[in-house]
């Protein structure tokens, strides 16, 4: 860098004339030479890149770090991914430098360095990898010194060691590792990392010293546990050793204790081995002080010796107690008569046995002699070891022999009784409100036992046994009668009354053993129990029902909607009637028939209450239904002010009405519509008042269907609106395809004052001859509408005759005058006998409506439609040609269906018939296909129609009845 800068510095002098002492006469021509030292700077530096990216892992700066173990891990400080940002800075530093590297001439061509290099590049970051891959191997190097800190050293020493050799060998290890660390360097070098390892070395001695110290202790207590369990043992086996044995029991005892004293004595002279060893290896340690163990000495020796001689002391003995035998045998044989006497004289017997508490008794009584003689038999046993024991022949003592069977009898029979009084002690003790749904447990007890009792021999126990199980047998059914489910406590302190319950006994603490006591007095008063039950069961109903009454008066309101008159104010109004008056209806069929229960006396004062409630709703709900229903229909009437003369009597209605509408807001509970003050008297008046209106309104619509019969096509409401809006466009547009029967719309002058034309569904456009005002008078603006209708198209069918354009007519139009042309031109052509001439000239006008290709529209309806009625047009002639019709009488072509224009007038005849072509719009819509069956239809309809008849097609569904009708209307332009 210092080179450079001379460099720099002298072409910089030489410039400025400094170098020849002249700064006027500088040299100007030093680019050539700046350029010169730049290309060999240039050559220079790009060989020392060369070499620097094989070599900058080792050349770049050193970076130091330490090994630290901290938290039981072992680190790099700084971490390990610090050290690499640092080494690839570095790394960046050096190979960016020929980027800004300028040389003498502030040239850029040094800047092409790196790019001319590049696969140096992969050489760098292979070294890069290599260089942390030895830095890891490092971590890993060091990672066994200081694998004692991951563990808890104490915890390892405690749970590995157990034999002498496992600490010896330790320790061994122990001192091997010591002189391994201090031979660890203090730092390693990994090529330009110097990683300091002083920590680490000092961590590794200090968990070396741990472990040393673990190991110590761990052993010396290990000895010292030992030392006191065989401490423990010998204490204990002293004192088991120590009492002298008065009895045979006691020296066999003595004795068992003895052989397993001795027993232990082998394995535990093993451990005591192995804890003296552990004491030898502490005192060869020179570590603290040995363990004591002179007490332990003392005391084991002073076992030895007891042991040796214990034989001889139970010897002794037995010569002393061989003497007291003789006189416990005949001591027992006196006891053993007096027992017999005992019990041949007062054994149980039938006589005592009369009911549960005296068989408690007796079975108290049979246990007392049970245990007594159960005792004699092992104290029996006991004499007869002991006379074993000491080779004394064996007594007998037939008295107590003689008792075996009978007593053992007698305790079995009596063992049964207690089986089955436990059994049922535990079902009688179960609460009665929870058994008293479960009494079939009862009765599967007691036929359980009954089975069991099948085939034993009878005796007392027996025989009482089973006239208990059938007592219970007889009685338990009749305890569903006393269950109590719909009992109150008047109707349970009556039921105690008559079983003779114990006195202030309360529900909660009734028992099935109360029931089980009394069931005879419930057999015995059976007829007074149901009476009871009836009456109870028939006041709960009736209670619950008055209860349902009283929830159903809480729970049970109105679905109301918020909505807005007319005048856009809010009111109330009640949805779901059906429901309500469905619910007060059902509530008064039970109190109905609640009163014909013959326990219905007590009740009457509230039923008497409810049924005034339920019969003022009844009668309320019915006529608030009816006013509501009525002020709906009537109110967006009157509110746009219709009938002016009836216009008080519905404001006086609409506020009562809404007054009563507003107490049903405030409290939507259906029972408080029974609390209005005079409700069912201003209802009815409320009916009357809105009937009127009604009626006079009825008057005024038929009185406008009378001047416009079309009218009768929609209903009140609709013609209500038409009325009331007769100049609004909107309201027009929305109603005309209901009065006419093809018009979908209509087309209002600009100032929206006339109707200039009509139009279909489809936008088929008819404009109109003369146009029709719109007036407040609806009906007369209308009926010029039709009037318009009628003469619009009885002018174009004229025009269309003289010259038919299918973009200036209708579609109805067209295929009138085209039938009109056709009928024409067919009987010309019958006259002439020229069919098959005129059958060729309508193909080819077929042919030429079909060559035209249209988008669809109008348009093409119009051409589907003549092309429909051509086709049909060329079947009549075929059928004309067929029959050789050359007479205009002929029946072939009279039942055809004939259009004729008579003065201006079209006509439509068939056979007899003739129709006057009436010029109702007809719209777009399509044609039906002509069969044989539908000239059938048209020709009993036209001839129906011509004798002043109906017609009404009859056959299967989906047949085309109606259609057909449909399209004989369509023919001859006549609303259906």
């Amino acid at each position: 860098k210092d080179g450079i800068m001379d460099i720099r510095k002298l072409i910089g002098d030489v410039e400025s004339g400094k170098y020849f002492g002249r700064e006027s006469e500088g040299a100007t021509n030093t680019r050539a030479w700046r350029v010169h030292w730049d290309y060999q700077l240039f050559k220079a530096l790009e060989y020392q890149y060369r070499l620097g990216l094989e070599s900058c892992h080792e050349t770049l700066p050193q970076i130091k770090a330490k090994l630290v173990f901290k938290n039981k891990k072992l680190l790099f400080e700084p971490s390990y991914e610090e050290l690499r940002a640092d080494y690839y800075k570095g790394l960046k530093k050096f190979i960016s430098f020929p980027s800004s590297f300028t040389g003498v001439g502030e040239s850029d061509i040094f800047k092409t360095i790196s790019d001319r290099n590049a696969d140096g590049l992969i050489v760098v970051f292979s070294q890069a990898e290599k260089l942390f891959k030895k830095l890891q191997d490092t971590l890993d190097k060091y990672s066994p010194w200081v694998a004692l800190g991951t563990i808890d050293i104490n915890d390892c020493v405690e749970l590995n060691l157990k034999e002498v050799d496992d600490w010896d060998a330790n320790f061994r290890v122990l001192k091997t590792r010591r002189r391994d660390v201090d031979k660890l360097p203090s730092e390693e070098k990994v090529d330009c990392i110097t990683v300091d390892t002083q920590l680490v070395k000092s961590a590794a001695e200090d968990l070396l010293k741990q472990f040393s110290d673990a190991l110590v202790a761990s052993l010396r207590k290990s000895a010292q546990t030992e030392i006191d369990e065989l401490e423990e043992f010998v204490k204990e086996s002293l004192e088991a050793l120590s009492s002298m044995p008065q009895t045979v029991e006691e020296i066999a005892q003595s004795t068992a204790r003895w052989k397993d004293v001795s027993d232990q004595m082998i394995e535990k002279k093993d451990s005591k081995f192995k804890m003296e060893e552990k004491n030898r290896l502490l005192k060869q340690l020179q570590i603290g002080q040995m363990l004591n163990l002179s007490g332990l000495s003392k005391i084991w020796d002073e076992l030895e010796l007891r042991l040796s001689a214990h034989e001889k002391t139970v010897e002794e003995q037995k010569d002393r107690l061989k003497g007291m035998i003789e006189k416990r045998i005949k001591d027992f044989s006196t006891e053993c008569v007096k027992f017999a006497g005992r019990w041949k004289g007062s054994k149980p017997d039938a006589s005592g046995l009369k009911d549960r508490e005296t068989a408690a008794q007796m079975l108290e009584e049979v246990k007392g002699w049970d245990k007594e003689f159960q005792e004699l038999r092992n104290t029996n046993e006991t004499i007869k070891k002991e006379c074993k024991h000491f080779d004394i022949p064996d007594p007998s003592f037939p008295e107590l022999d003689g008792l075996v069977d009978d007593i053992s009898k007698t305790v079995n029979s009596w063992g049964l009784y207690e089986k089955f009084a436990a059994e049922m002690a535990e079902l009688a003790a179960e609460d009665w409100m929870a058994i008293r749904e479960r009494l079939y447990v009862i009765e599967d007890c007691l036929v359980k036992w009954g089975e069991a009792l099948k085939g034993l021999d009878i005796d007392v126990v027996v025989r009482f046994l089973h006239s208990e199980i059938e007592r219970l047998k007889k009685n338990v059914p009749y305890l569903k009668f006393v269950k109590g489910d719909a009992f109150t406590q008047e109707h349970w302190n009556q039921l105690f009354r008559m079983l003779n319950m114990p006195k202030g006994i309360a529900k909660k603490d009734l028992t099935l053993q109360h029931f089980l006591d009394a069931s005879n007095l419930v057999v015995e008063k059976m007829e007074a129990i149901k009476d009871l039950q009836a009456r109870a069961t028939a006041e709960l109903t009736i209670q619950e029902a008055f209860d349902e009454l009283t929830k159903w008066k809480q729970d049970a309101v109105f679905n109301v909607i918020e909505q807005t008159d007319f005048q856009g104010r809010p009111i109330t109004l009640i949805r779901e009637w059906k429901e309500v008056q469905t619910q007060v209806g059902d509530h008064q069929s039970v109190l109905q028939a609640m009163r014909d229960s013959p326990y219905f006396g007590r009740f009457s004062e509230i039923a008497e209450t409810w049924d005034v409630t339920l019969s003022t709703l009844g009668f309320a709900l019915n006529d608030l239904n009816a006013v509501q229903r009525k002020w709906l229909y009537l109110e967006p009437i009157f509110g746009r002010g219709a009938l002016p003369h009836e216009q008080g009597r519905f404001k006086s209605v609409d506020d009562e009405f809404k007054n009563i509408m507003a107490q049903v807001r405030m409290d939507s509970r259906v029972v408080a519509l029974a609390d209005i003050s005079g409700l069912n008297n201003k209802l009815p008046v409320l009916i009357d008042q809105l009937d009127r209106c009604q009626k006079a309104l009825s008057d005024f619509l038929e009185e406008k269907r009378s001047r416009f019969p079309r009218f009768y096509f929609i209903g009140d409401d609709d013609l209500l609106e038409i009325l009331g809006q007769s100049q609004n466009p909107a309201v027009i547009q929305s109603h005309l395809k209901k009065l006419f029967q093809a018009i979908f719309a209509v087309n209002f002058s600009e100032d929206m004052k006339e109707i200039v034309a009509f139009r279909s569904l489809e936008g088929e456009v008819v404009n109109l001859m003369h146009n029709v005002e719109i007036t407040d008078t609806v009906e007369v603006w209308l009926a010029e509408l039709a009037k318009a209708m009628v003469m619009t198209l009885e002018q174009s069918l004229v025009d269309c005759l003289q010259t038919m354009d299918l973009n200036e007519f209708p579609s109805m139009i067209l295929c009138s005058a085209e039938q009109i042309c056709f009928c024409k031109d067919a009987e010309k052509a019958i006259q002439k006998r020229g069919m098959k001439d005129f059958e060729a000239s309508l193909r080819t006008k077929l042919a030429q409506f079909t060559s035209y290709t249209q988008e669809p529209g109008v348009l093409q309806l119009k051409l589907k439609a003549i092309i429909l009625d051509l086709i049909h047009d060329i079947d009549v002639v075929n059928q004309l040609n067929e029959n050789r019709v050359s007479d205009l009488q002929a029946w072939f072509w009279q039942k055809q269906l004939r259009y004729y224009n008579e003065n201006g007038k079209c006509v439509v005849r068939m056979c007899d018939a003739q129709n006057r072509y009436t010029y109702e719009y007809q719209g777009n819509d399509p044609k039906l296909v002509h069969t044989p069956l539908t000239d059938k239809c048209y020709l009993t309809l036209t001839q129906g129609l011509h004798l002043g008849y109906g017609g009404n097609p009859y056959g299967p569904a989906g047949t085309g009845k109606t259609e057909s009708v449909k399209a004989l209307g369509q023919a001859l332009a006549s609303p259906v």
